[in-house]
């Protein structure tokens, strides 16, 4: 691929590079500053049960993230997350430039293209999806090599629905390779498995509650293919990216050959564009790596101008656009990124600790108190088992302005409970006479499914690996 032979002009794009770098990771920092992130706080609460430091956990929660925060929390739990955030721009910055330099693309044009506002927007706002795709990145630019399958358990490890870009490994070519990178691949997997097995009797007890939560139980919200989605992920891009595709095709005709950049493009494409189909309900935020593709080919496109001065002009005109558009983004307070402002639990401590006391605590924000209060609290139940939660002695915390449970709003209802505290921020139901201890709120997703049959319906509930997988059973 043509790189850009003027020297002037290649400092002043590594110059742009380190301001890149710069901006987008300044720009994830203020973003993760403005507000609460539901599933930030949470991988940050599974990082101090991780650590004994909590006794609140999600197991539908892939480890990595958690783990990293972990890692950094010996500089405190609150720097930790910035640290992380820091760490994973940085990742991502590096993986970039060594997959270009593996597909022997312009690695400036690249990291520049791929820097668009879908990604700067949504690379943080829940946590995992930038450290994911870096990681999915440097598998790509490692087939072949040992290190391949090291960086595709990394990623698995932080979205487990990149495992279905397992079969990239067969694009090495070689049998004996590939049962290599499998049992490399399986030997980073197994201390989660172990540690899913000692806490829960169950070795995927972790994948089996993602999939049963995100997909099998989600059949009642199943969501039809949404194109805008697409055009949302590629953005500017778009335009670059179908006459990059022309180009790279008319390139593999010319050959008589499919080349392995193309193969593994193709396949990226395809296999996130197959997951996010599988998934009921959607969120462009599931064709994030569709961002790998279309920064590909845009720079393919790009490149094949002839004129220096007319590619950088391209490039920084794509730049700018996106600075500009996430300003407007972010400056728009209507905007469905804005994290949720912390002023909404403000004071509720010293408000509710008289009635809460040492009480099992239950609510609709049950990641909040966990999070900034260090409450261990449980999710709020359903309306059928609410009666029972109640008579076993837990209190239950109802915030206003989170729309479920829906019973929240129903005064008909909410009356054949006491009420012990209500204003207009929260109701807080249980009974004076009855105190249930606090415990571990550490259950997996199947267990509590398994609780709620029981309580509600006086009805057993089971479904196992296979069922889950292969068959109509469902909750």
């Amino acid at each position: 691929m043509t790189e850009m032979k003027n020297k002037k002009g290649k400092t002043t794009l590594n110059f742009l590079l380190v301001f890149l770098w710069i901006f987008s990771t300044a720009f994830f920092i203020w973003q993760h500053s403005t507000g609460l992130s539901w599933d930030f706080m949470s991988y940050t609460l599974n990082a101090k049960y991780f650590l004994s430091q909590g006794a609140y956990f999600e197991w539908y929660r892939p480890p990595l993230t958690s783990f990293l925060i972990g890692i950094f929390s010996v500089f405190g739990w609150k720097i930790a997350e910035y640290f992380f955030i820091i760490s994973v721009s940085s990742l991502y910055f590096f993986s970039s430039i060594k997959l270009a330099e593996k597909f022997n693309i312009n690695k400036e044009i690249f990291y520049a293209l791929s820097i668009t506002p879908f990604l700067l927007i949504n690379s943080m706002y829940v946590g995992t999806e930038l450290l994911s795709f870096a990681l999915l990145q440097l598998f790509i630019a490692y087939i072949g090599d040992k290190k391949a399958p090291f960086f595709l358990a990394l990623a698995t490890l932080t979205r487990y629905n990149l495992i279905t870009f397992f079969p990239l490994l067969l694009l090495s070519k070689n049998l004996k390779k590939f049962f290599r990178d499998t049992i490399i691949f399986i030997g980073l997997w197994l201390p989660w498995l172990v540690f899913n097995f000692i806490s829960t009797g169950n070795p995927i007890a972790s994948l089996m509650d993602s999939y049963a939560l995100n997909i099998k139980f989600r059949g009642y919200m199943t969501m039809p293919f949404d194109f805008s989605h697409l055009l949302m992920v590629i953005g500017f891009l778009s335009p670059f990216f179908i006459v990059g595709i022309y180009y790279a095709l008319k390139g593999q005709i010319e050959k008589k050959k499919l080349d392995i950049p193309f193969l593994t493009m193709f396949f990226v494409i395809a296999l996130t564009i197959f997951s996010y189909a599988k998934i009921p309900f959607k969120t462009s935020r599931y064709l994030f790596d569709l961002t790998l593709p279309a920064a590909y080919f845009s720079v393919i496109s790009i490149c094949k101008i002839k004129s220096e001065q007319i590619k950088k002009g391209i490039v920084y005109i794509l730049i700018i656009s996106s600075i500009i558009s996430v300003y407007i983004i972010a400056a728009d307070t209507s905007t469905l990124v804005k994290l949720e402002n912390p002023s909404n639990y403000t004071g509720i401590l010293p408000e509710i600790s008289p009635y809460v006391k040492n009480c099992a605590l239950a609510s609709n924000a049950w990641v909040h108190l966990n999070y900034l209060y260090k409450i261990t609290t449980e999710s709020a139940p359903s309306a059928e088992i609410l009666d029972y939660k109640i008579n076993q002695g837990y209190r239950v915390l109802l915030f206003k302005h989170i729309t479920e449970p829906s019973y929240t709003f129903d005064r008909e209802f909410i009356k054949k409970f006491q009420i012990l505290k209500e204003n207009e921020r929260y109701i807080l139901l249980g009974k004076e006479d009855l105190c249930a201890d606090a415990k571990k709120a550490d259950k997996t997703y199947l267990e509590s499914m398994t609780e709620f049959y029981k309580i509600g319906y006086n009805e057993s509930f089971h479904i196992s690996a296979y069922e889950l997988l292969f068959t109509d059973k469902s909750a």
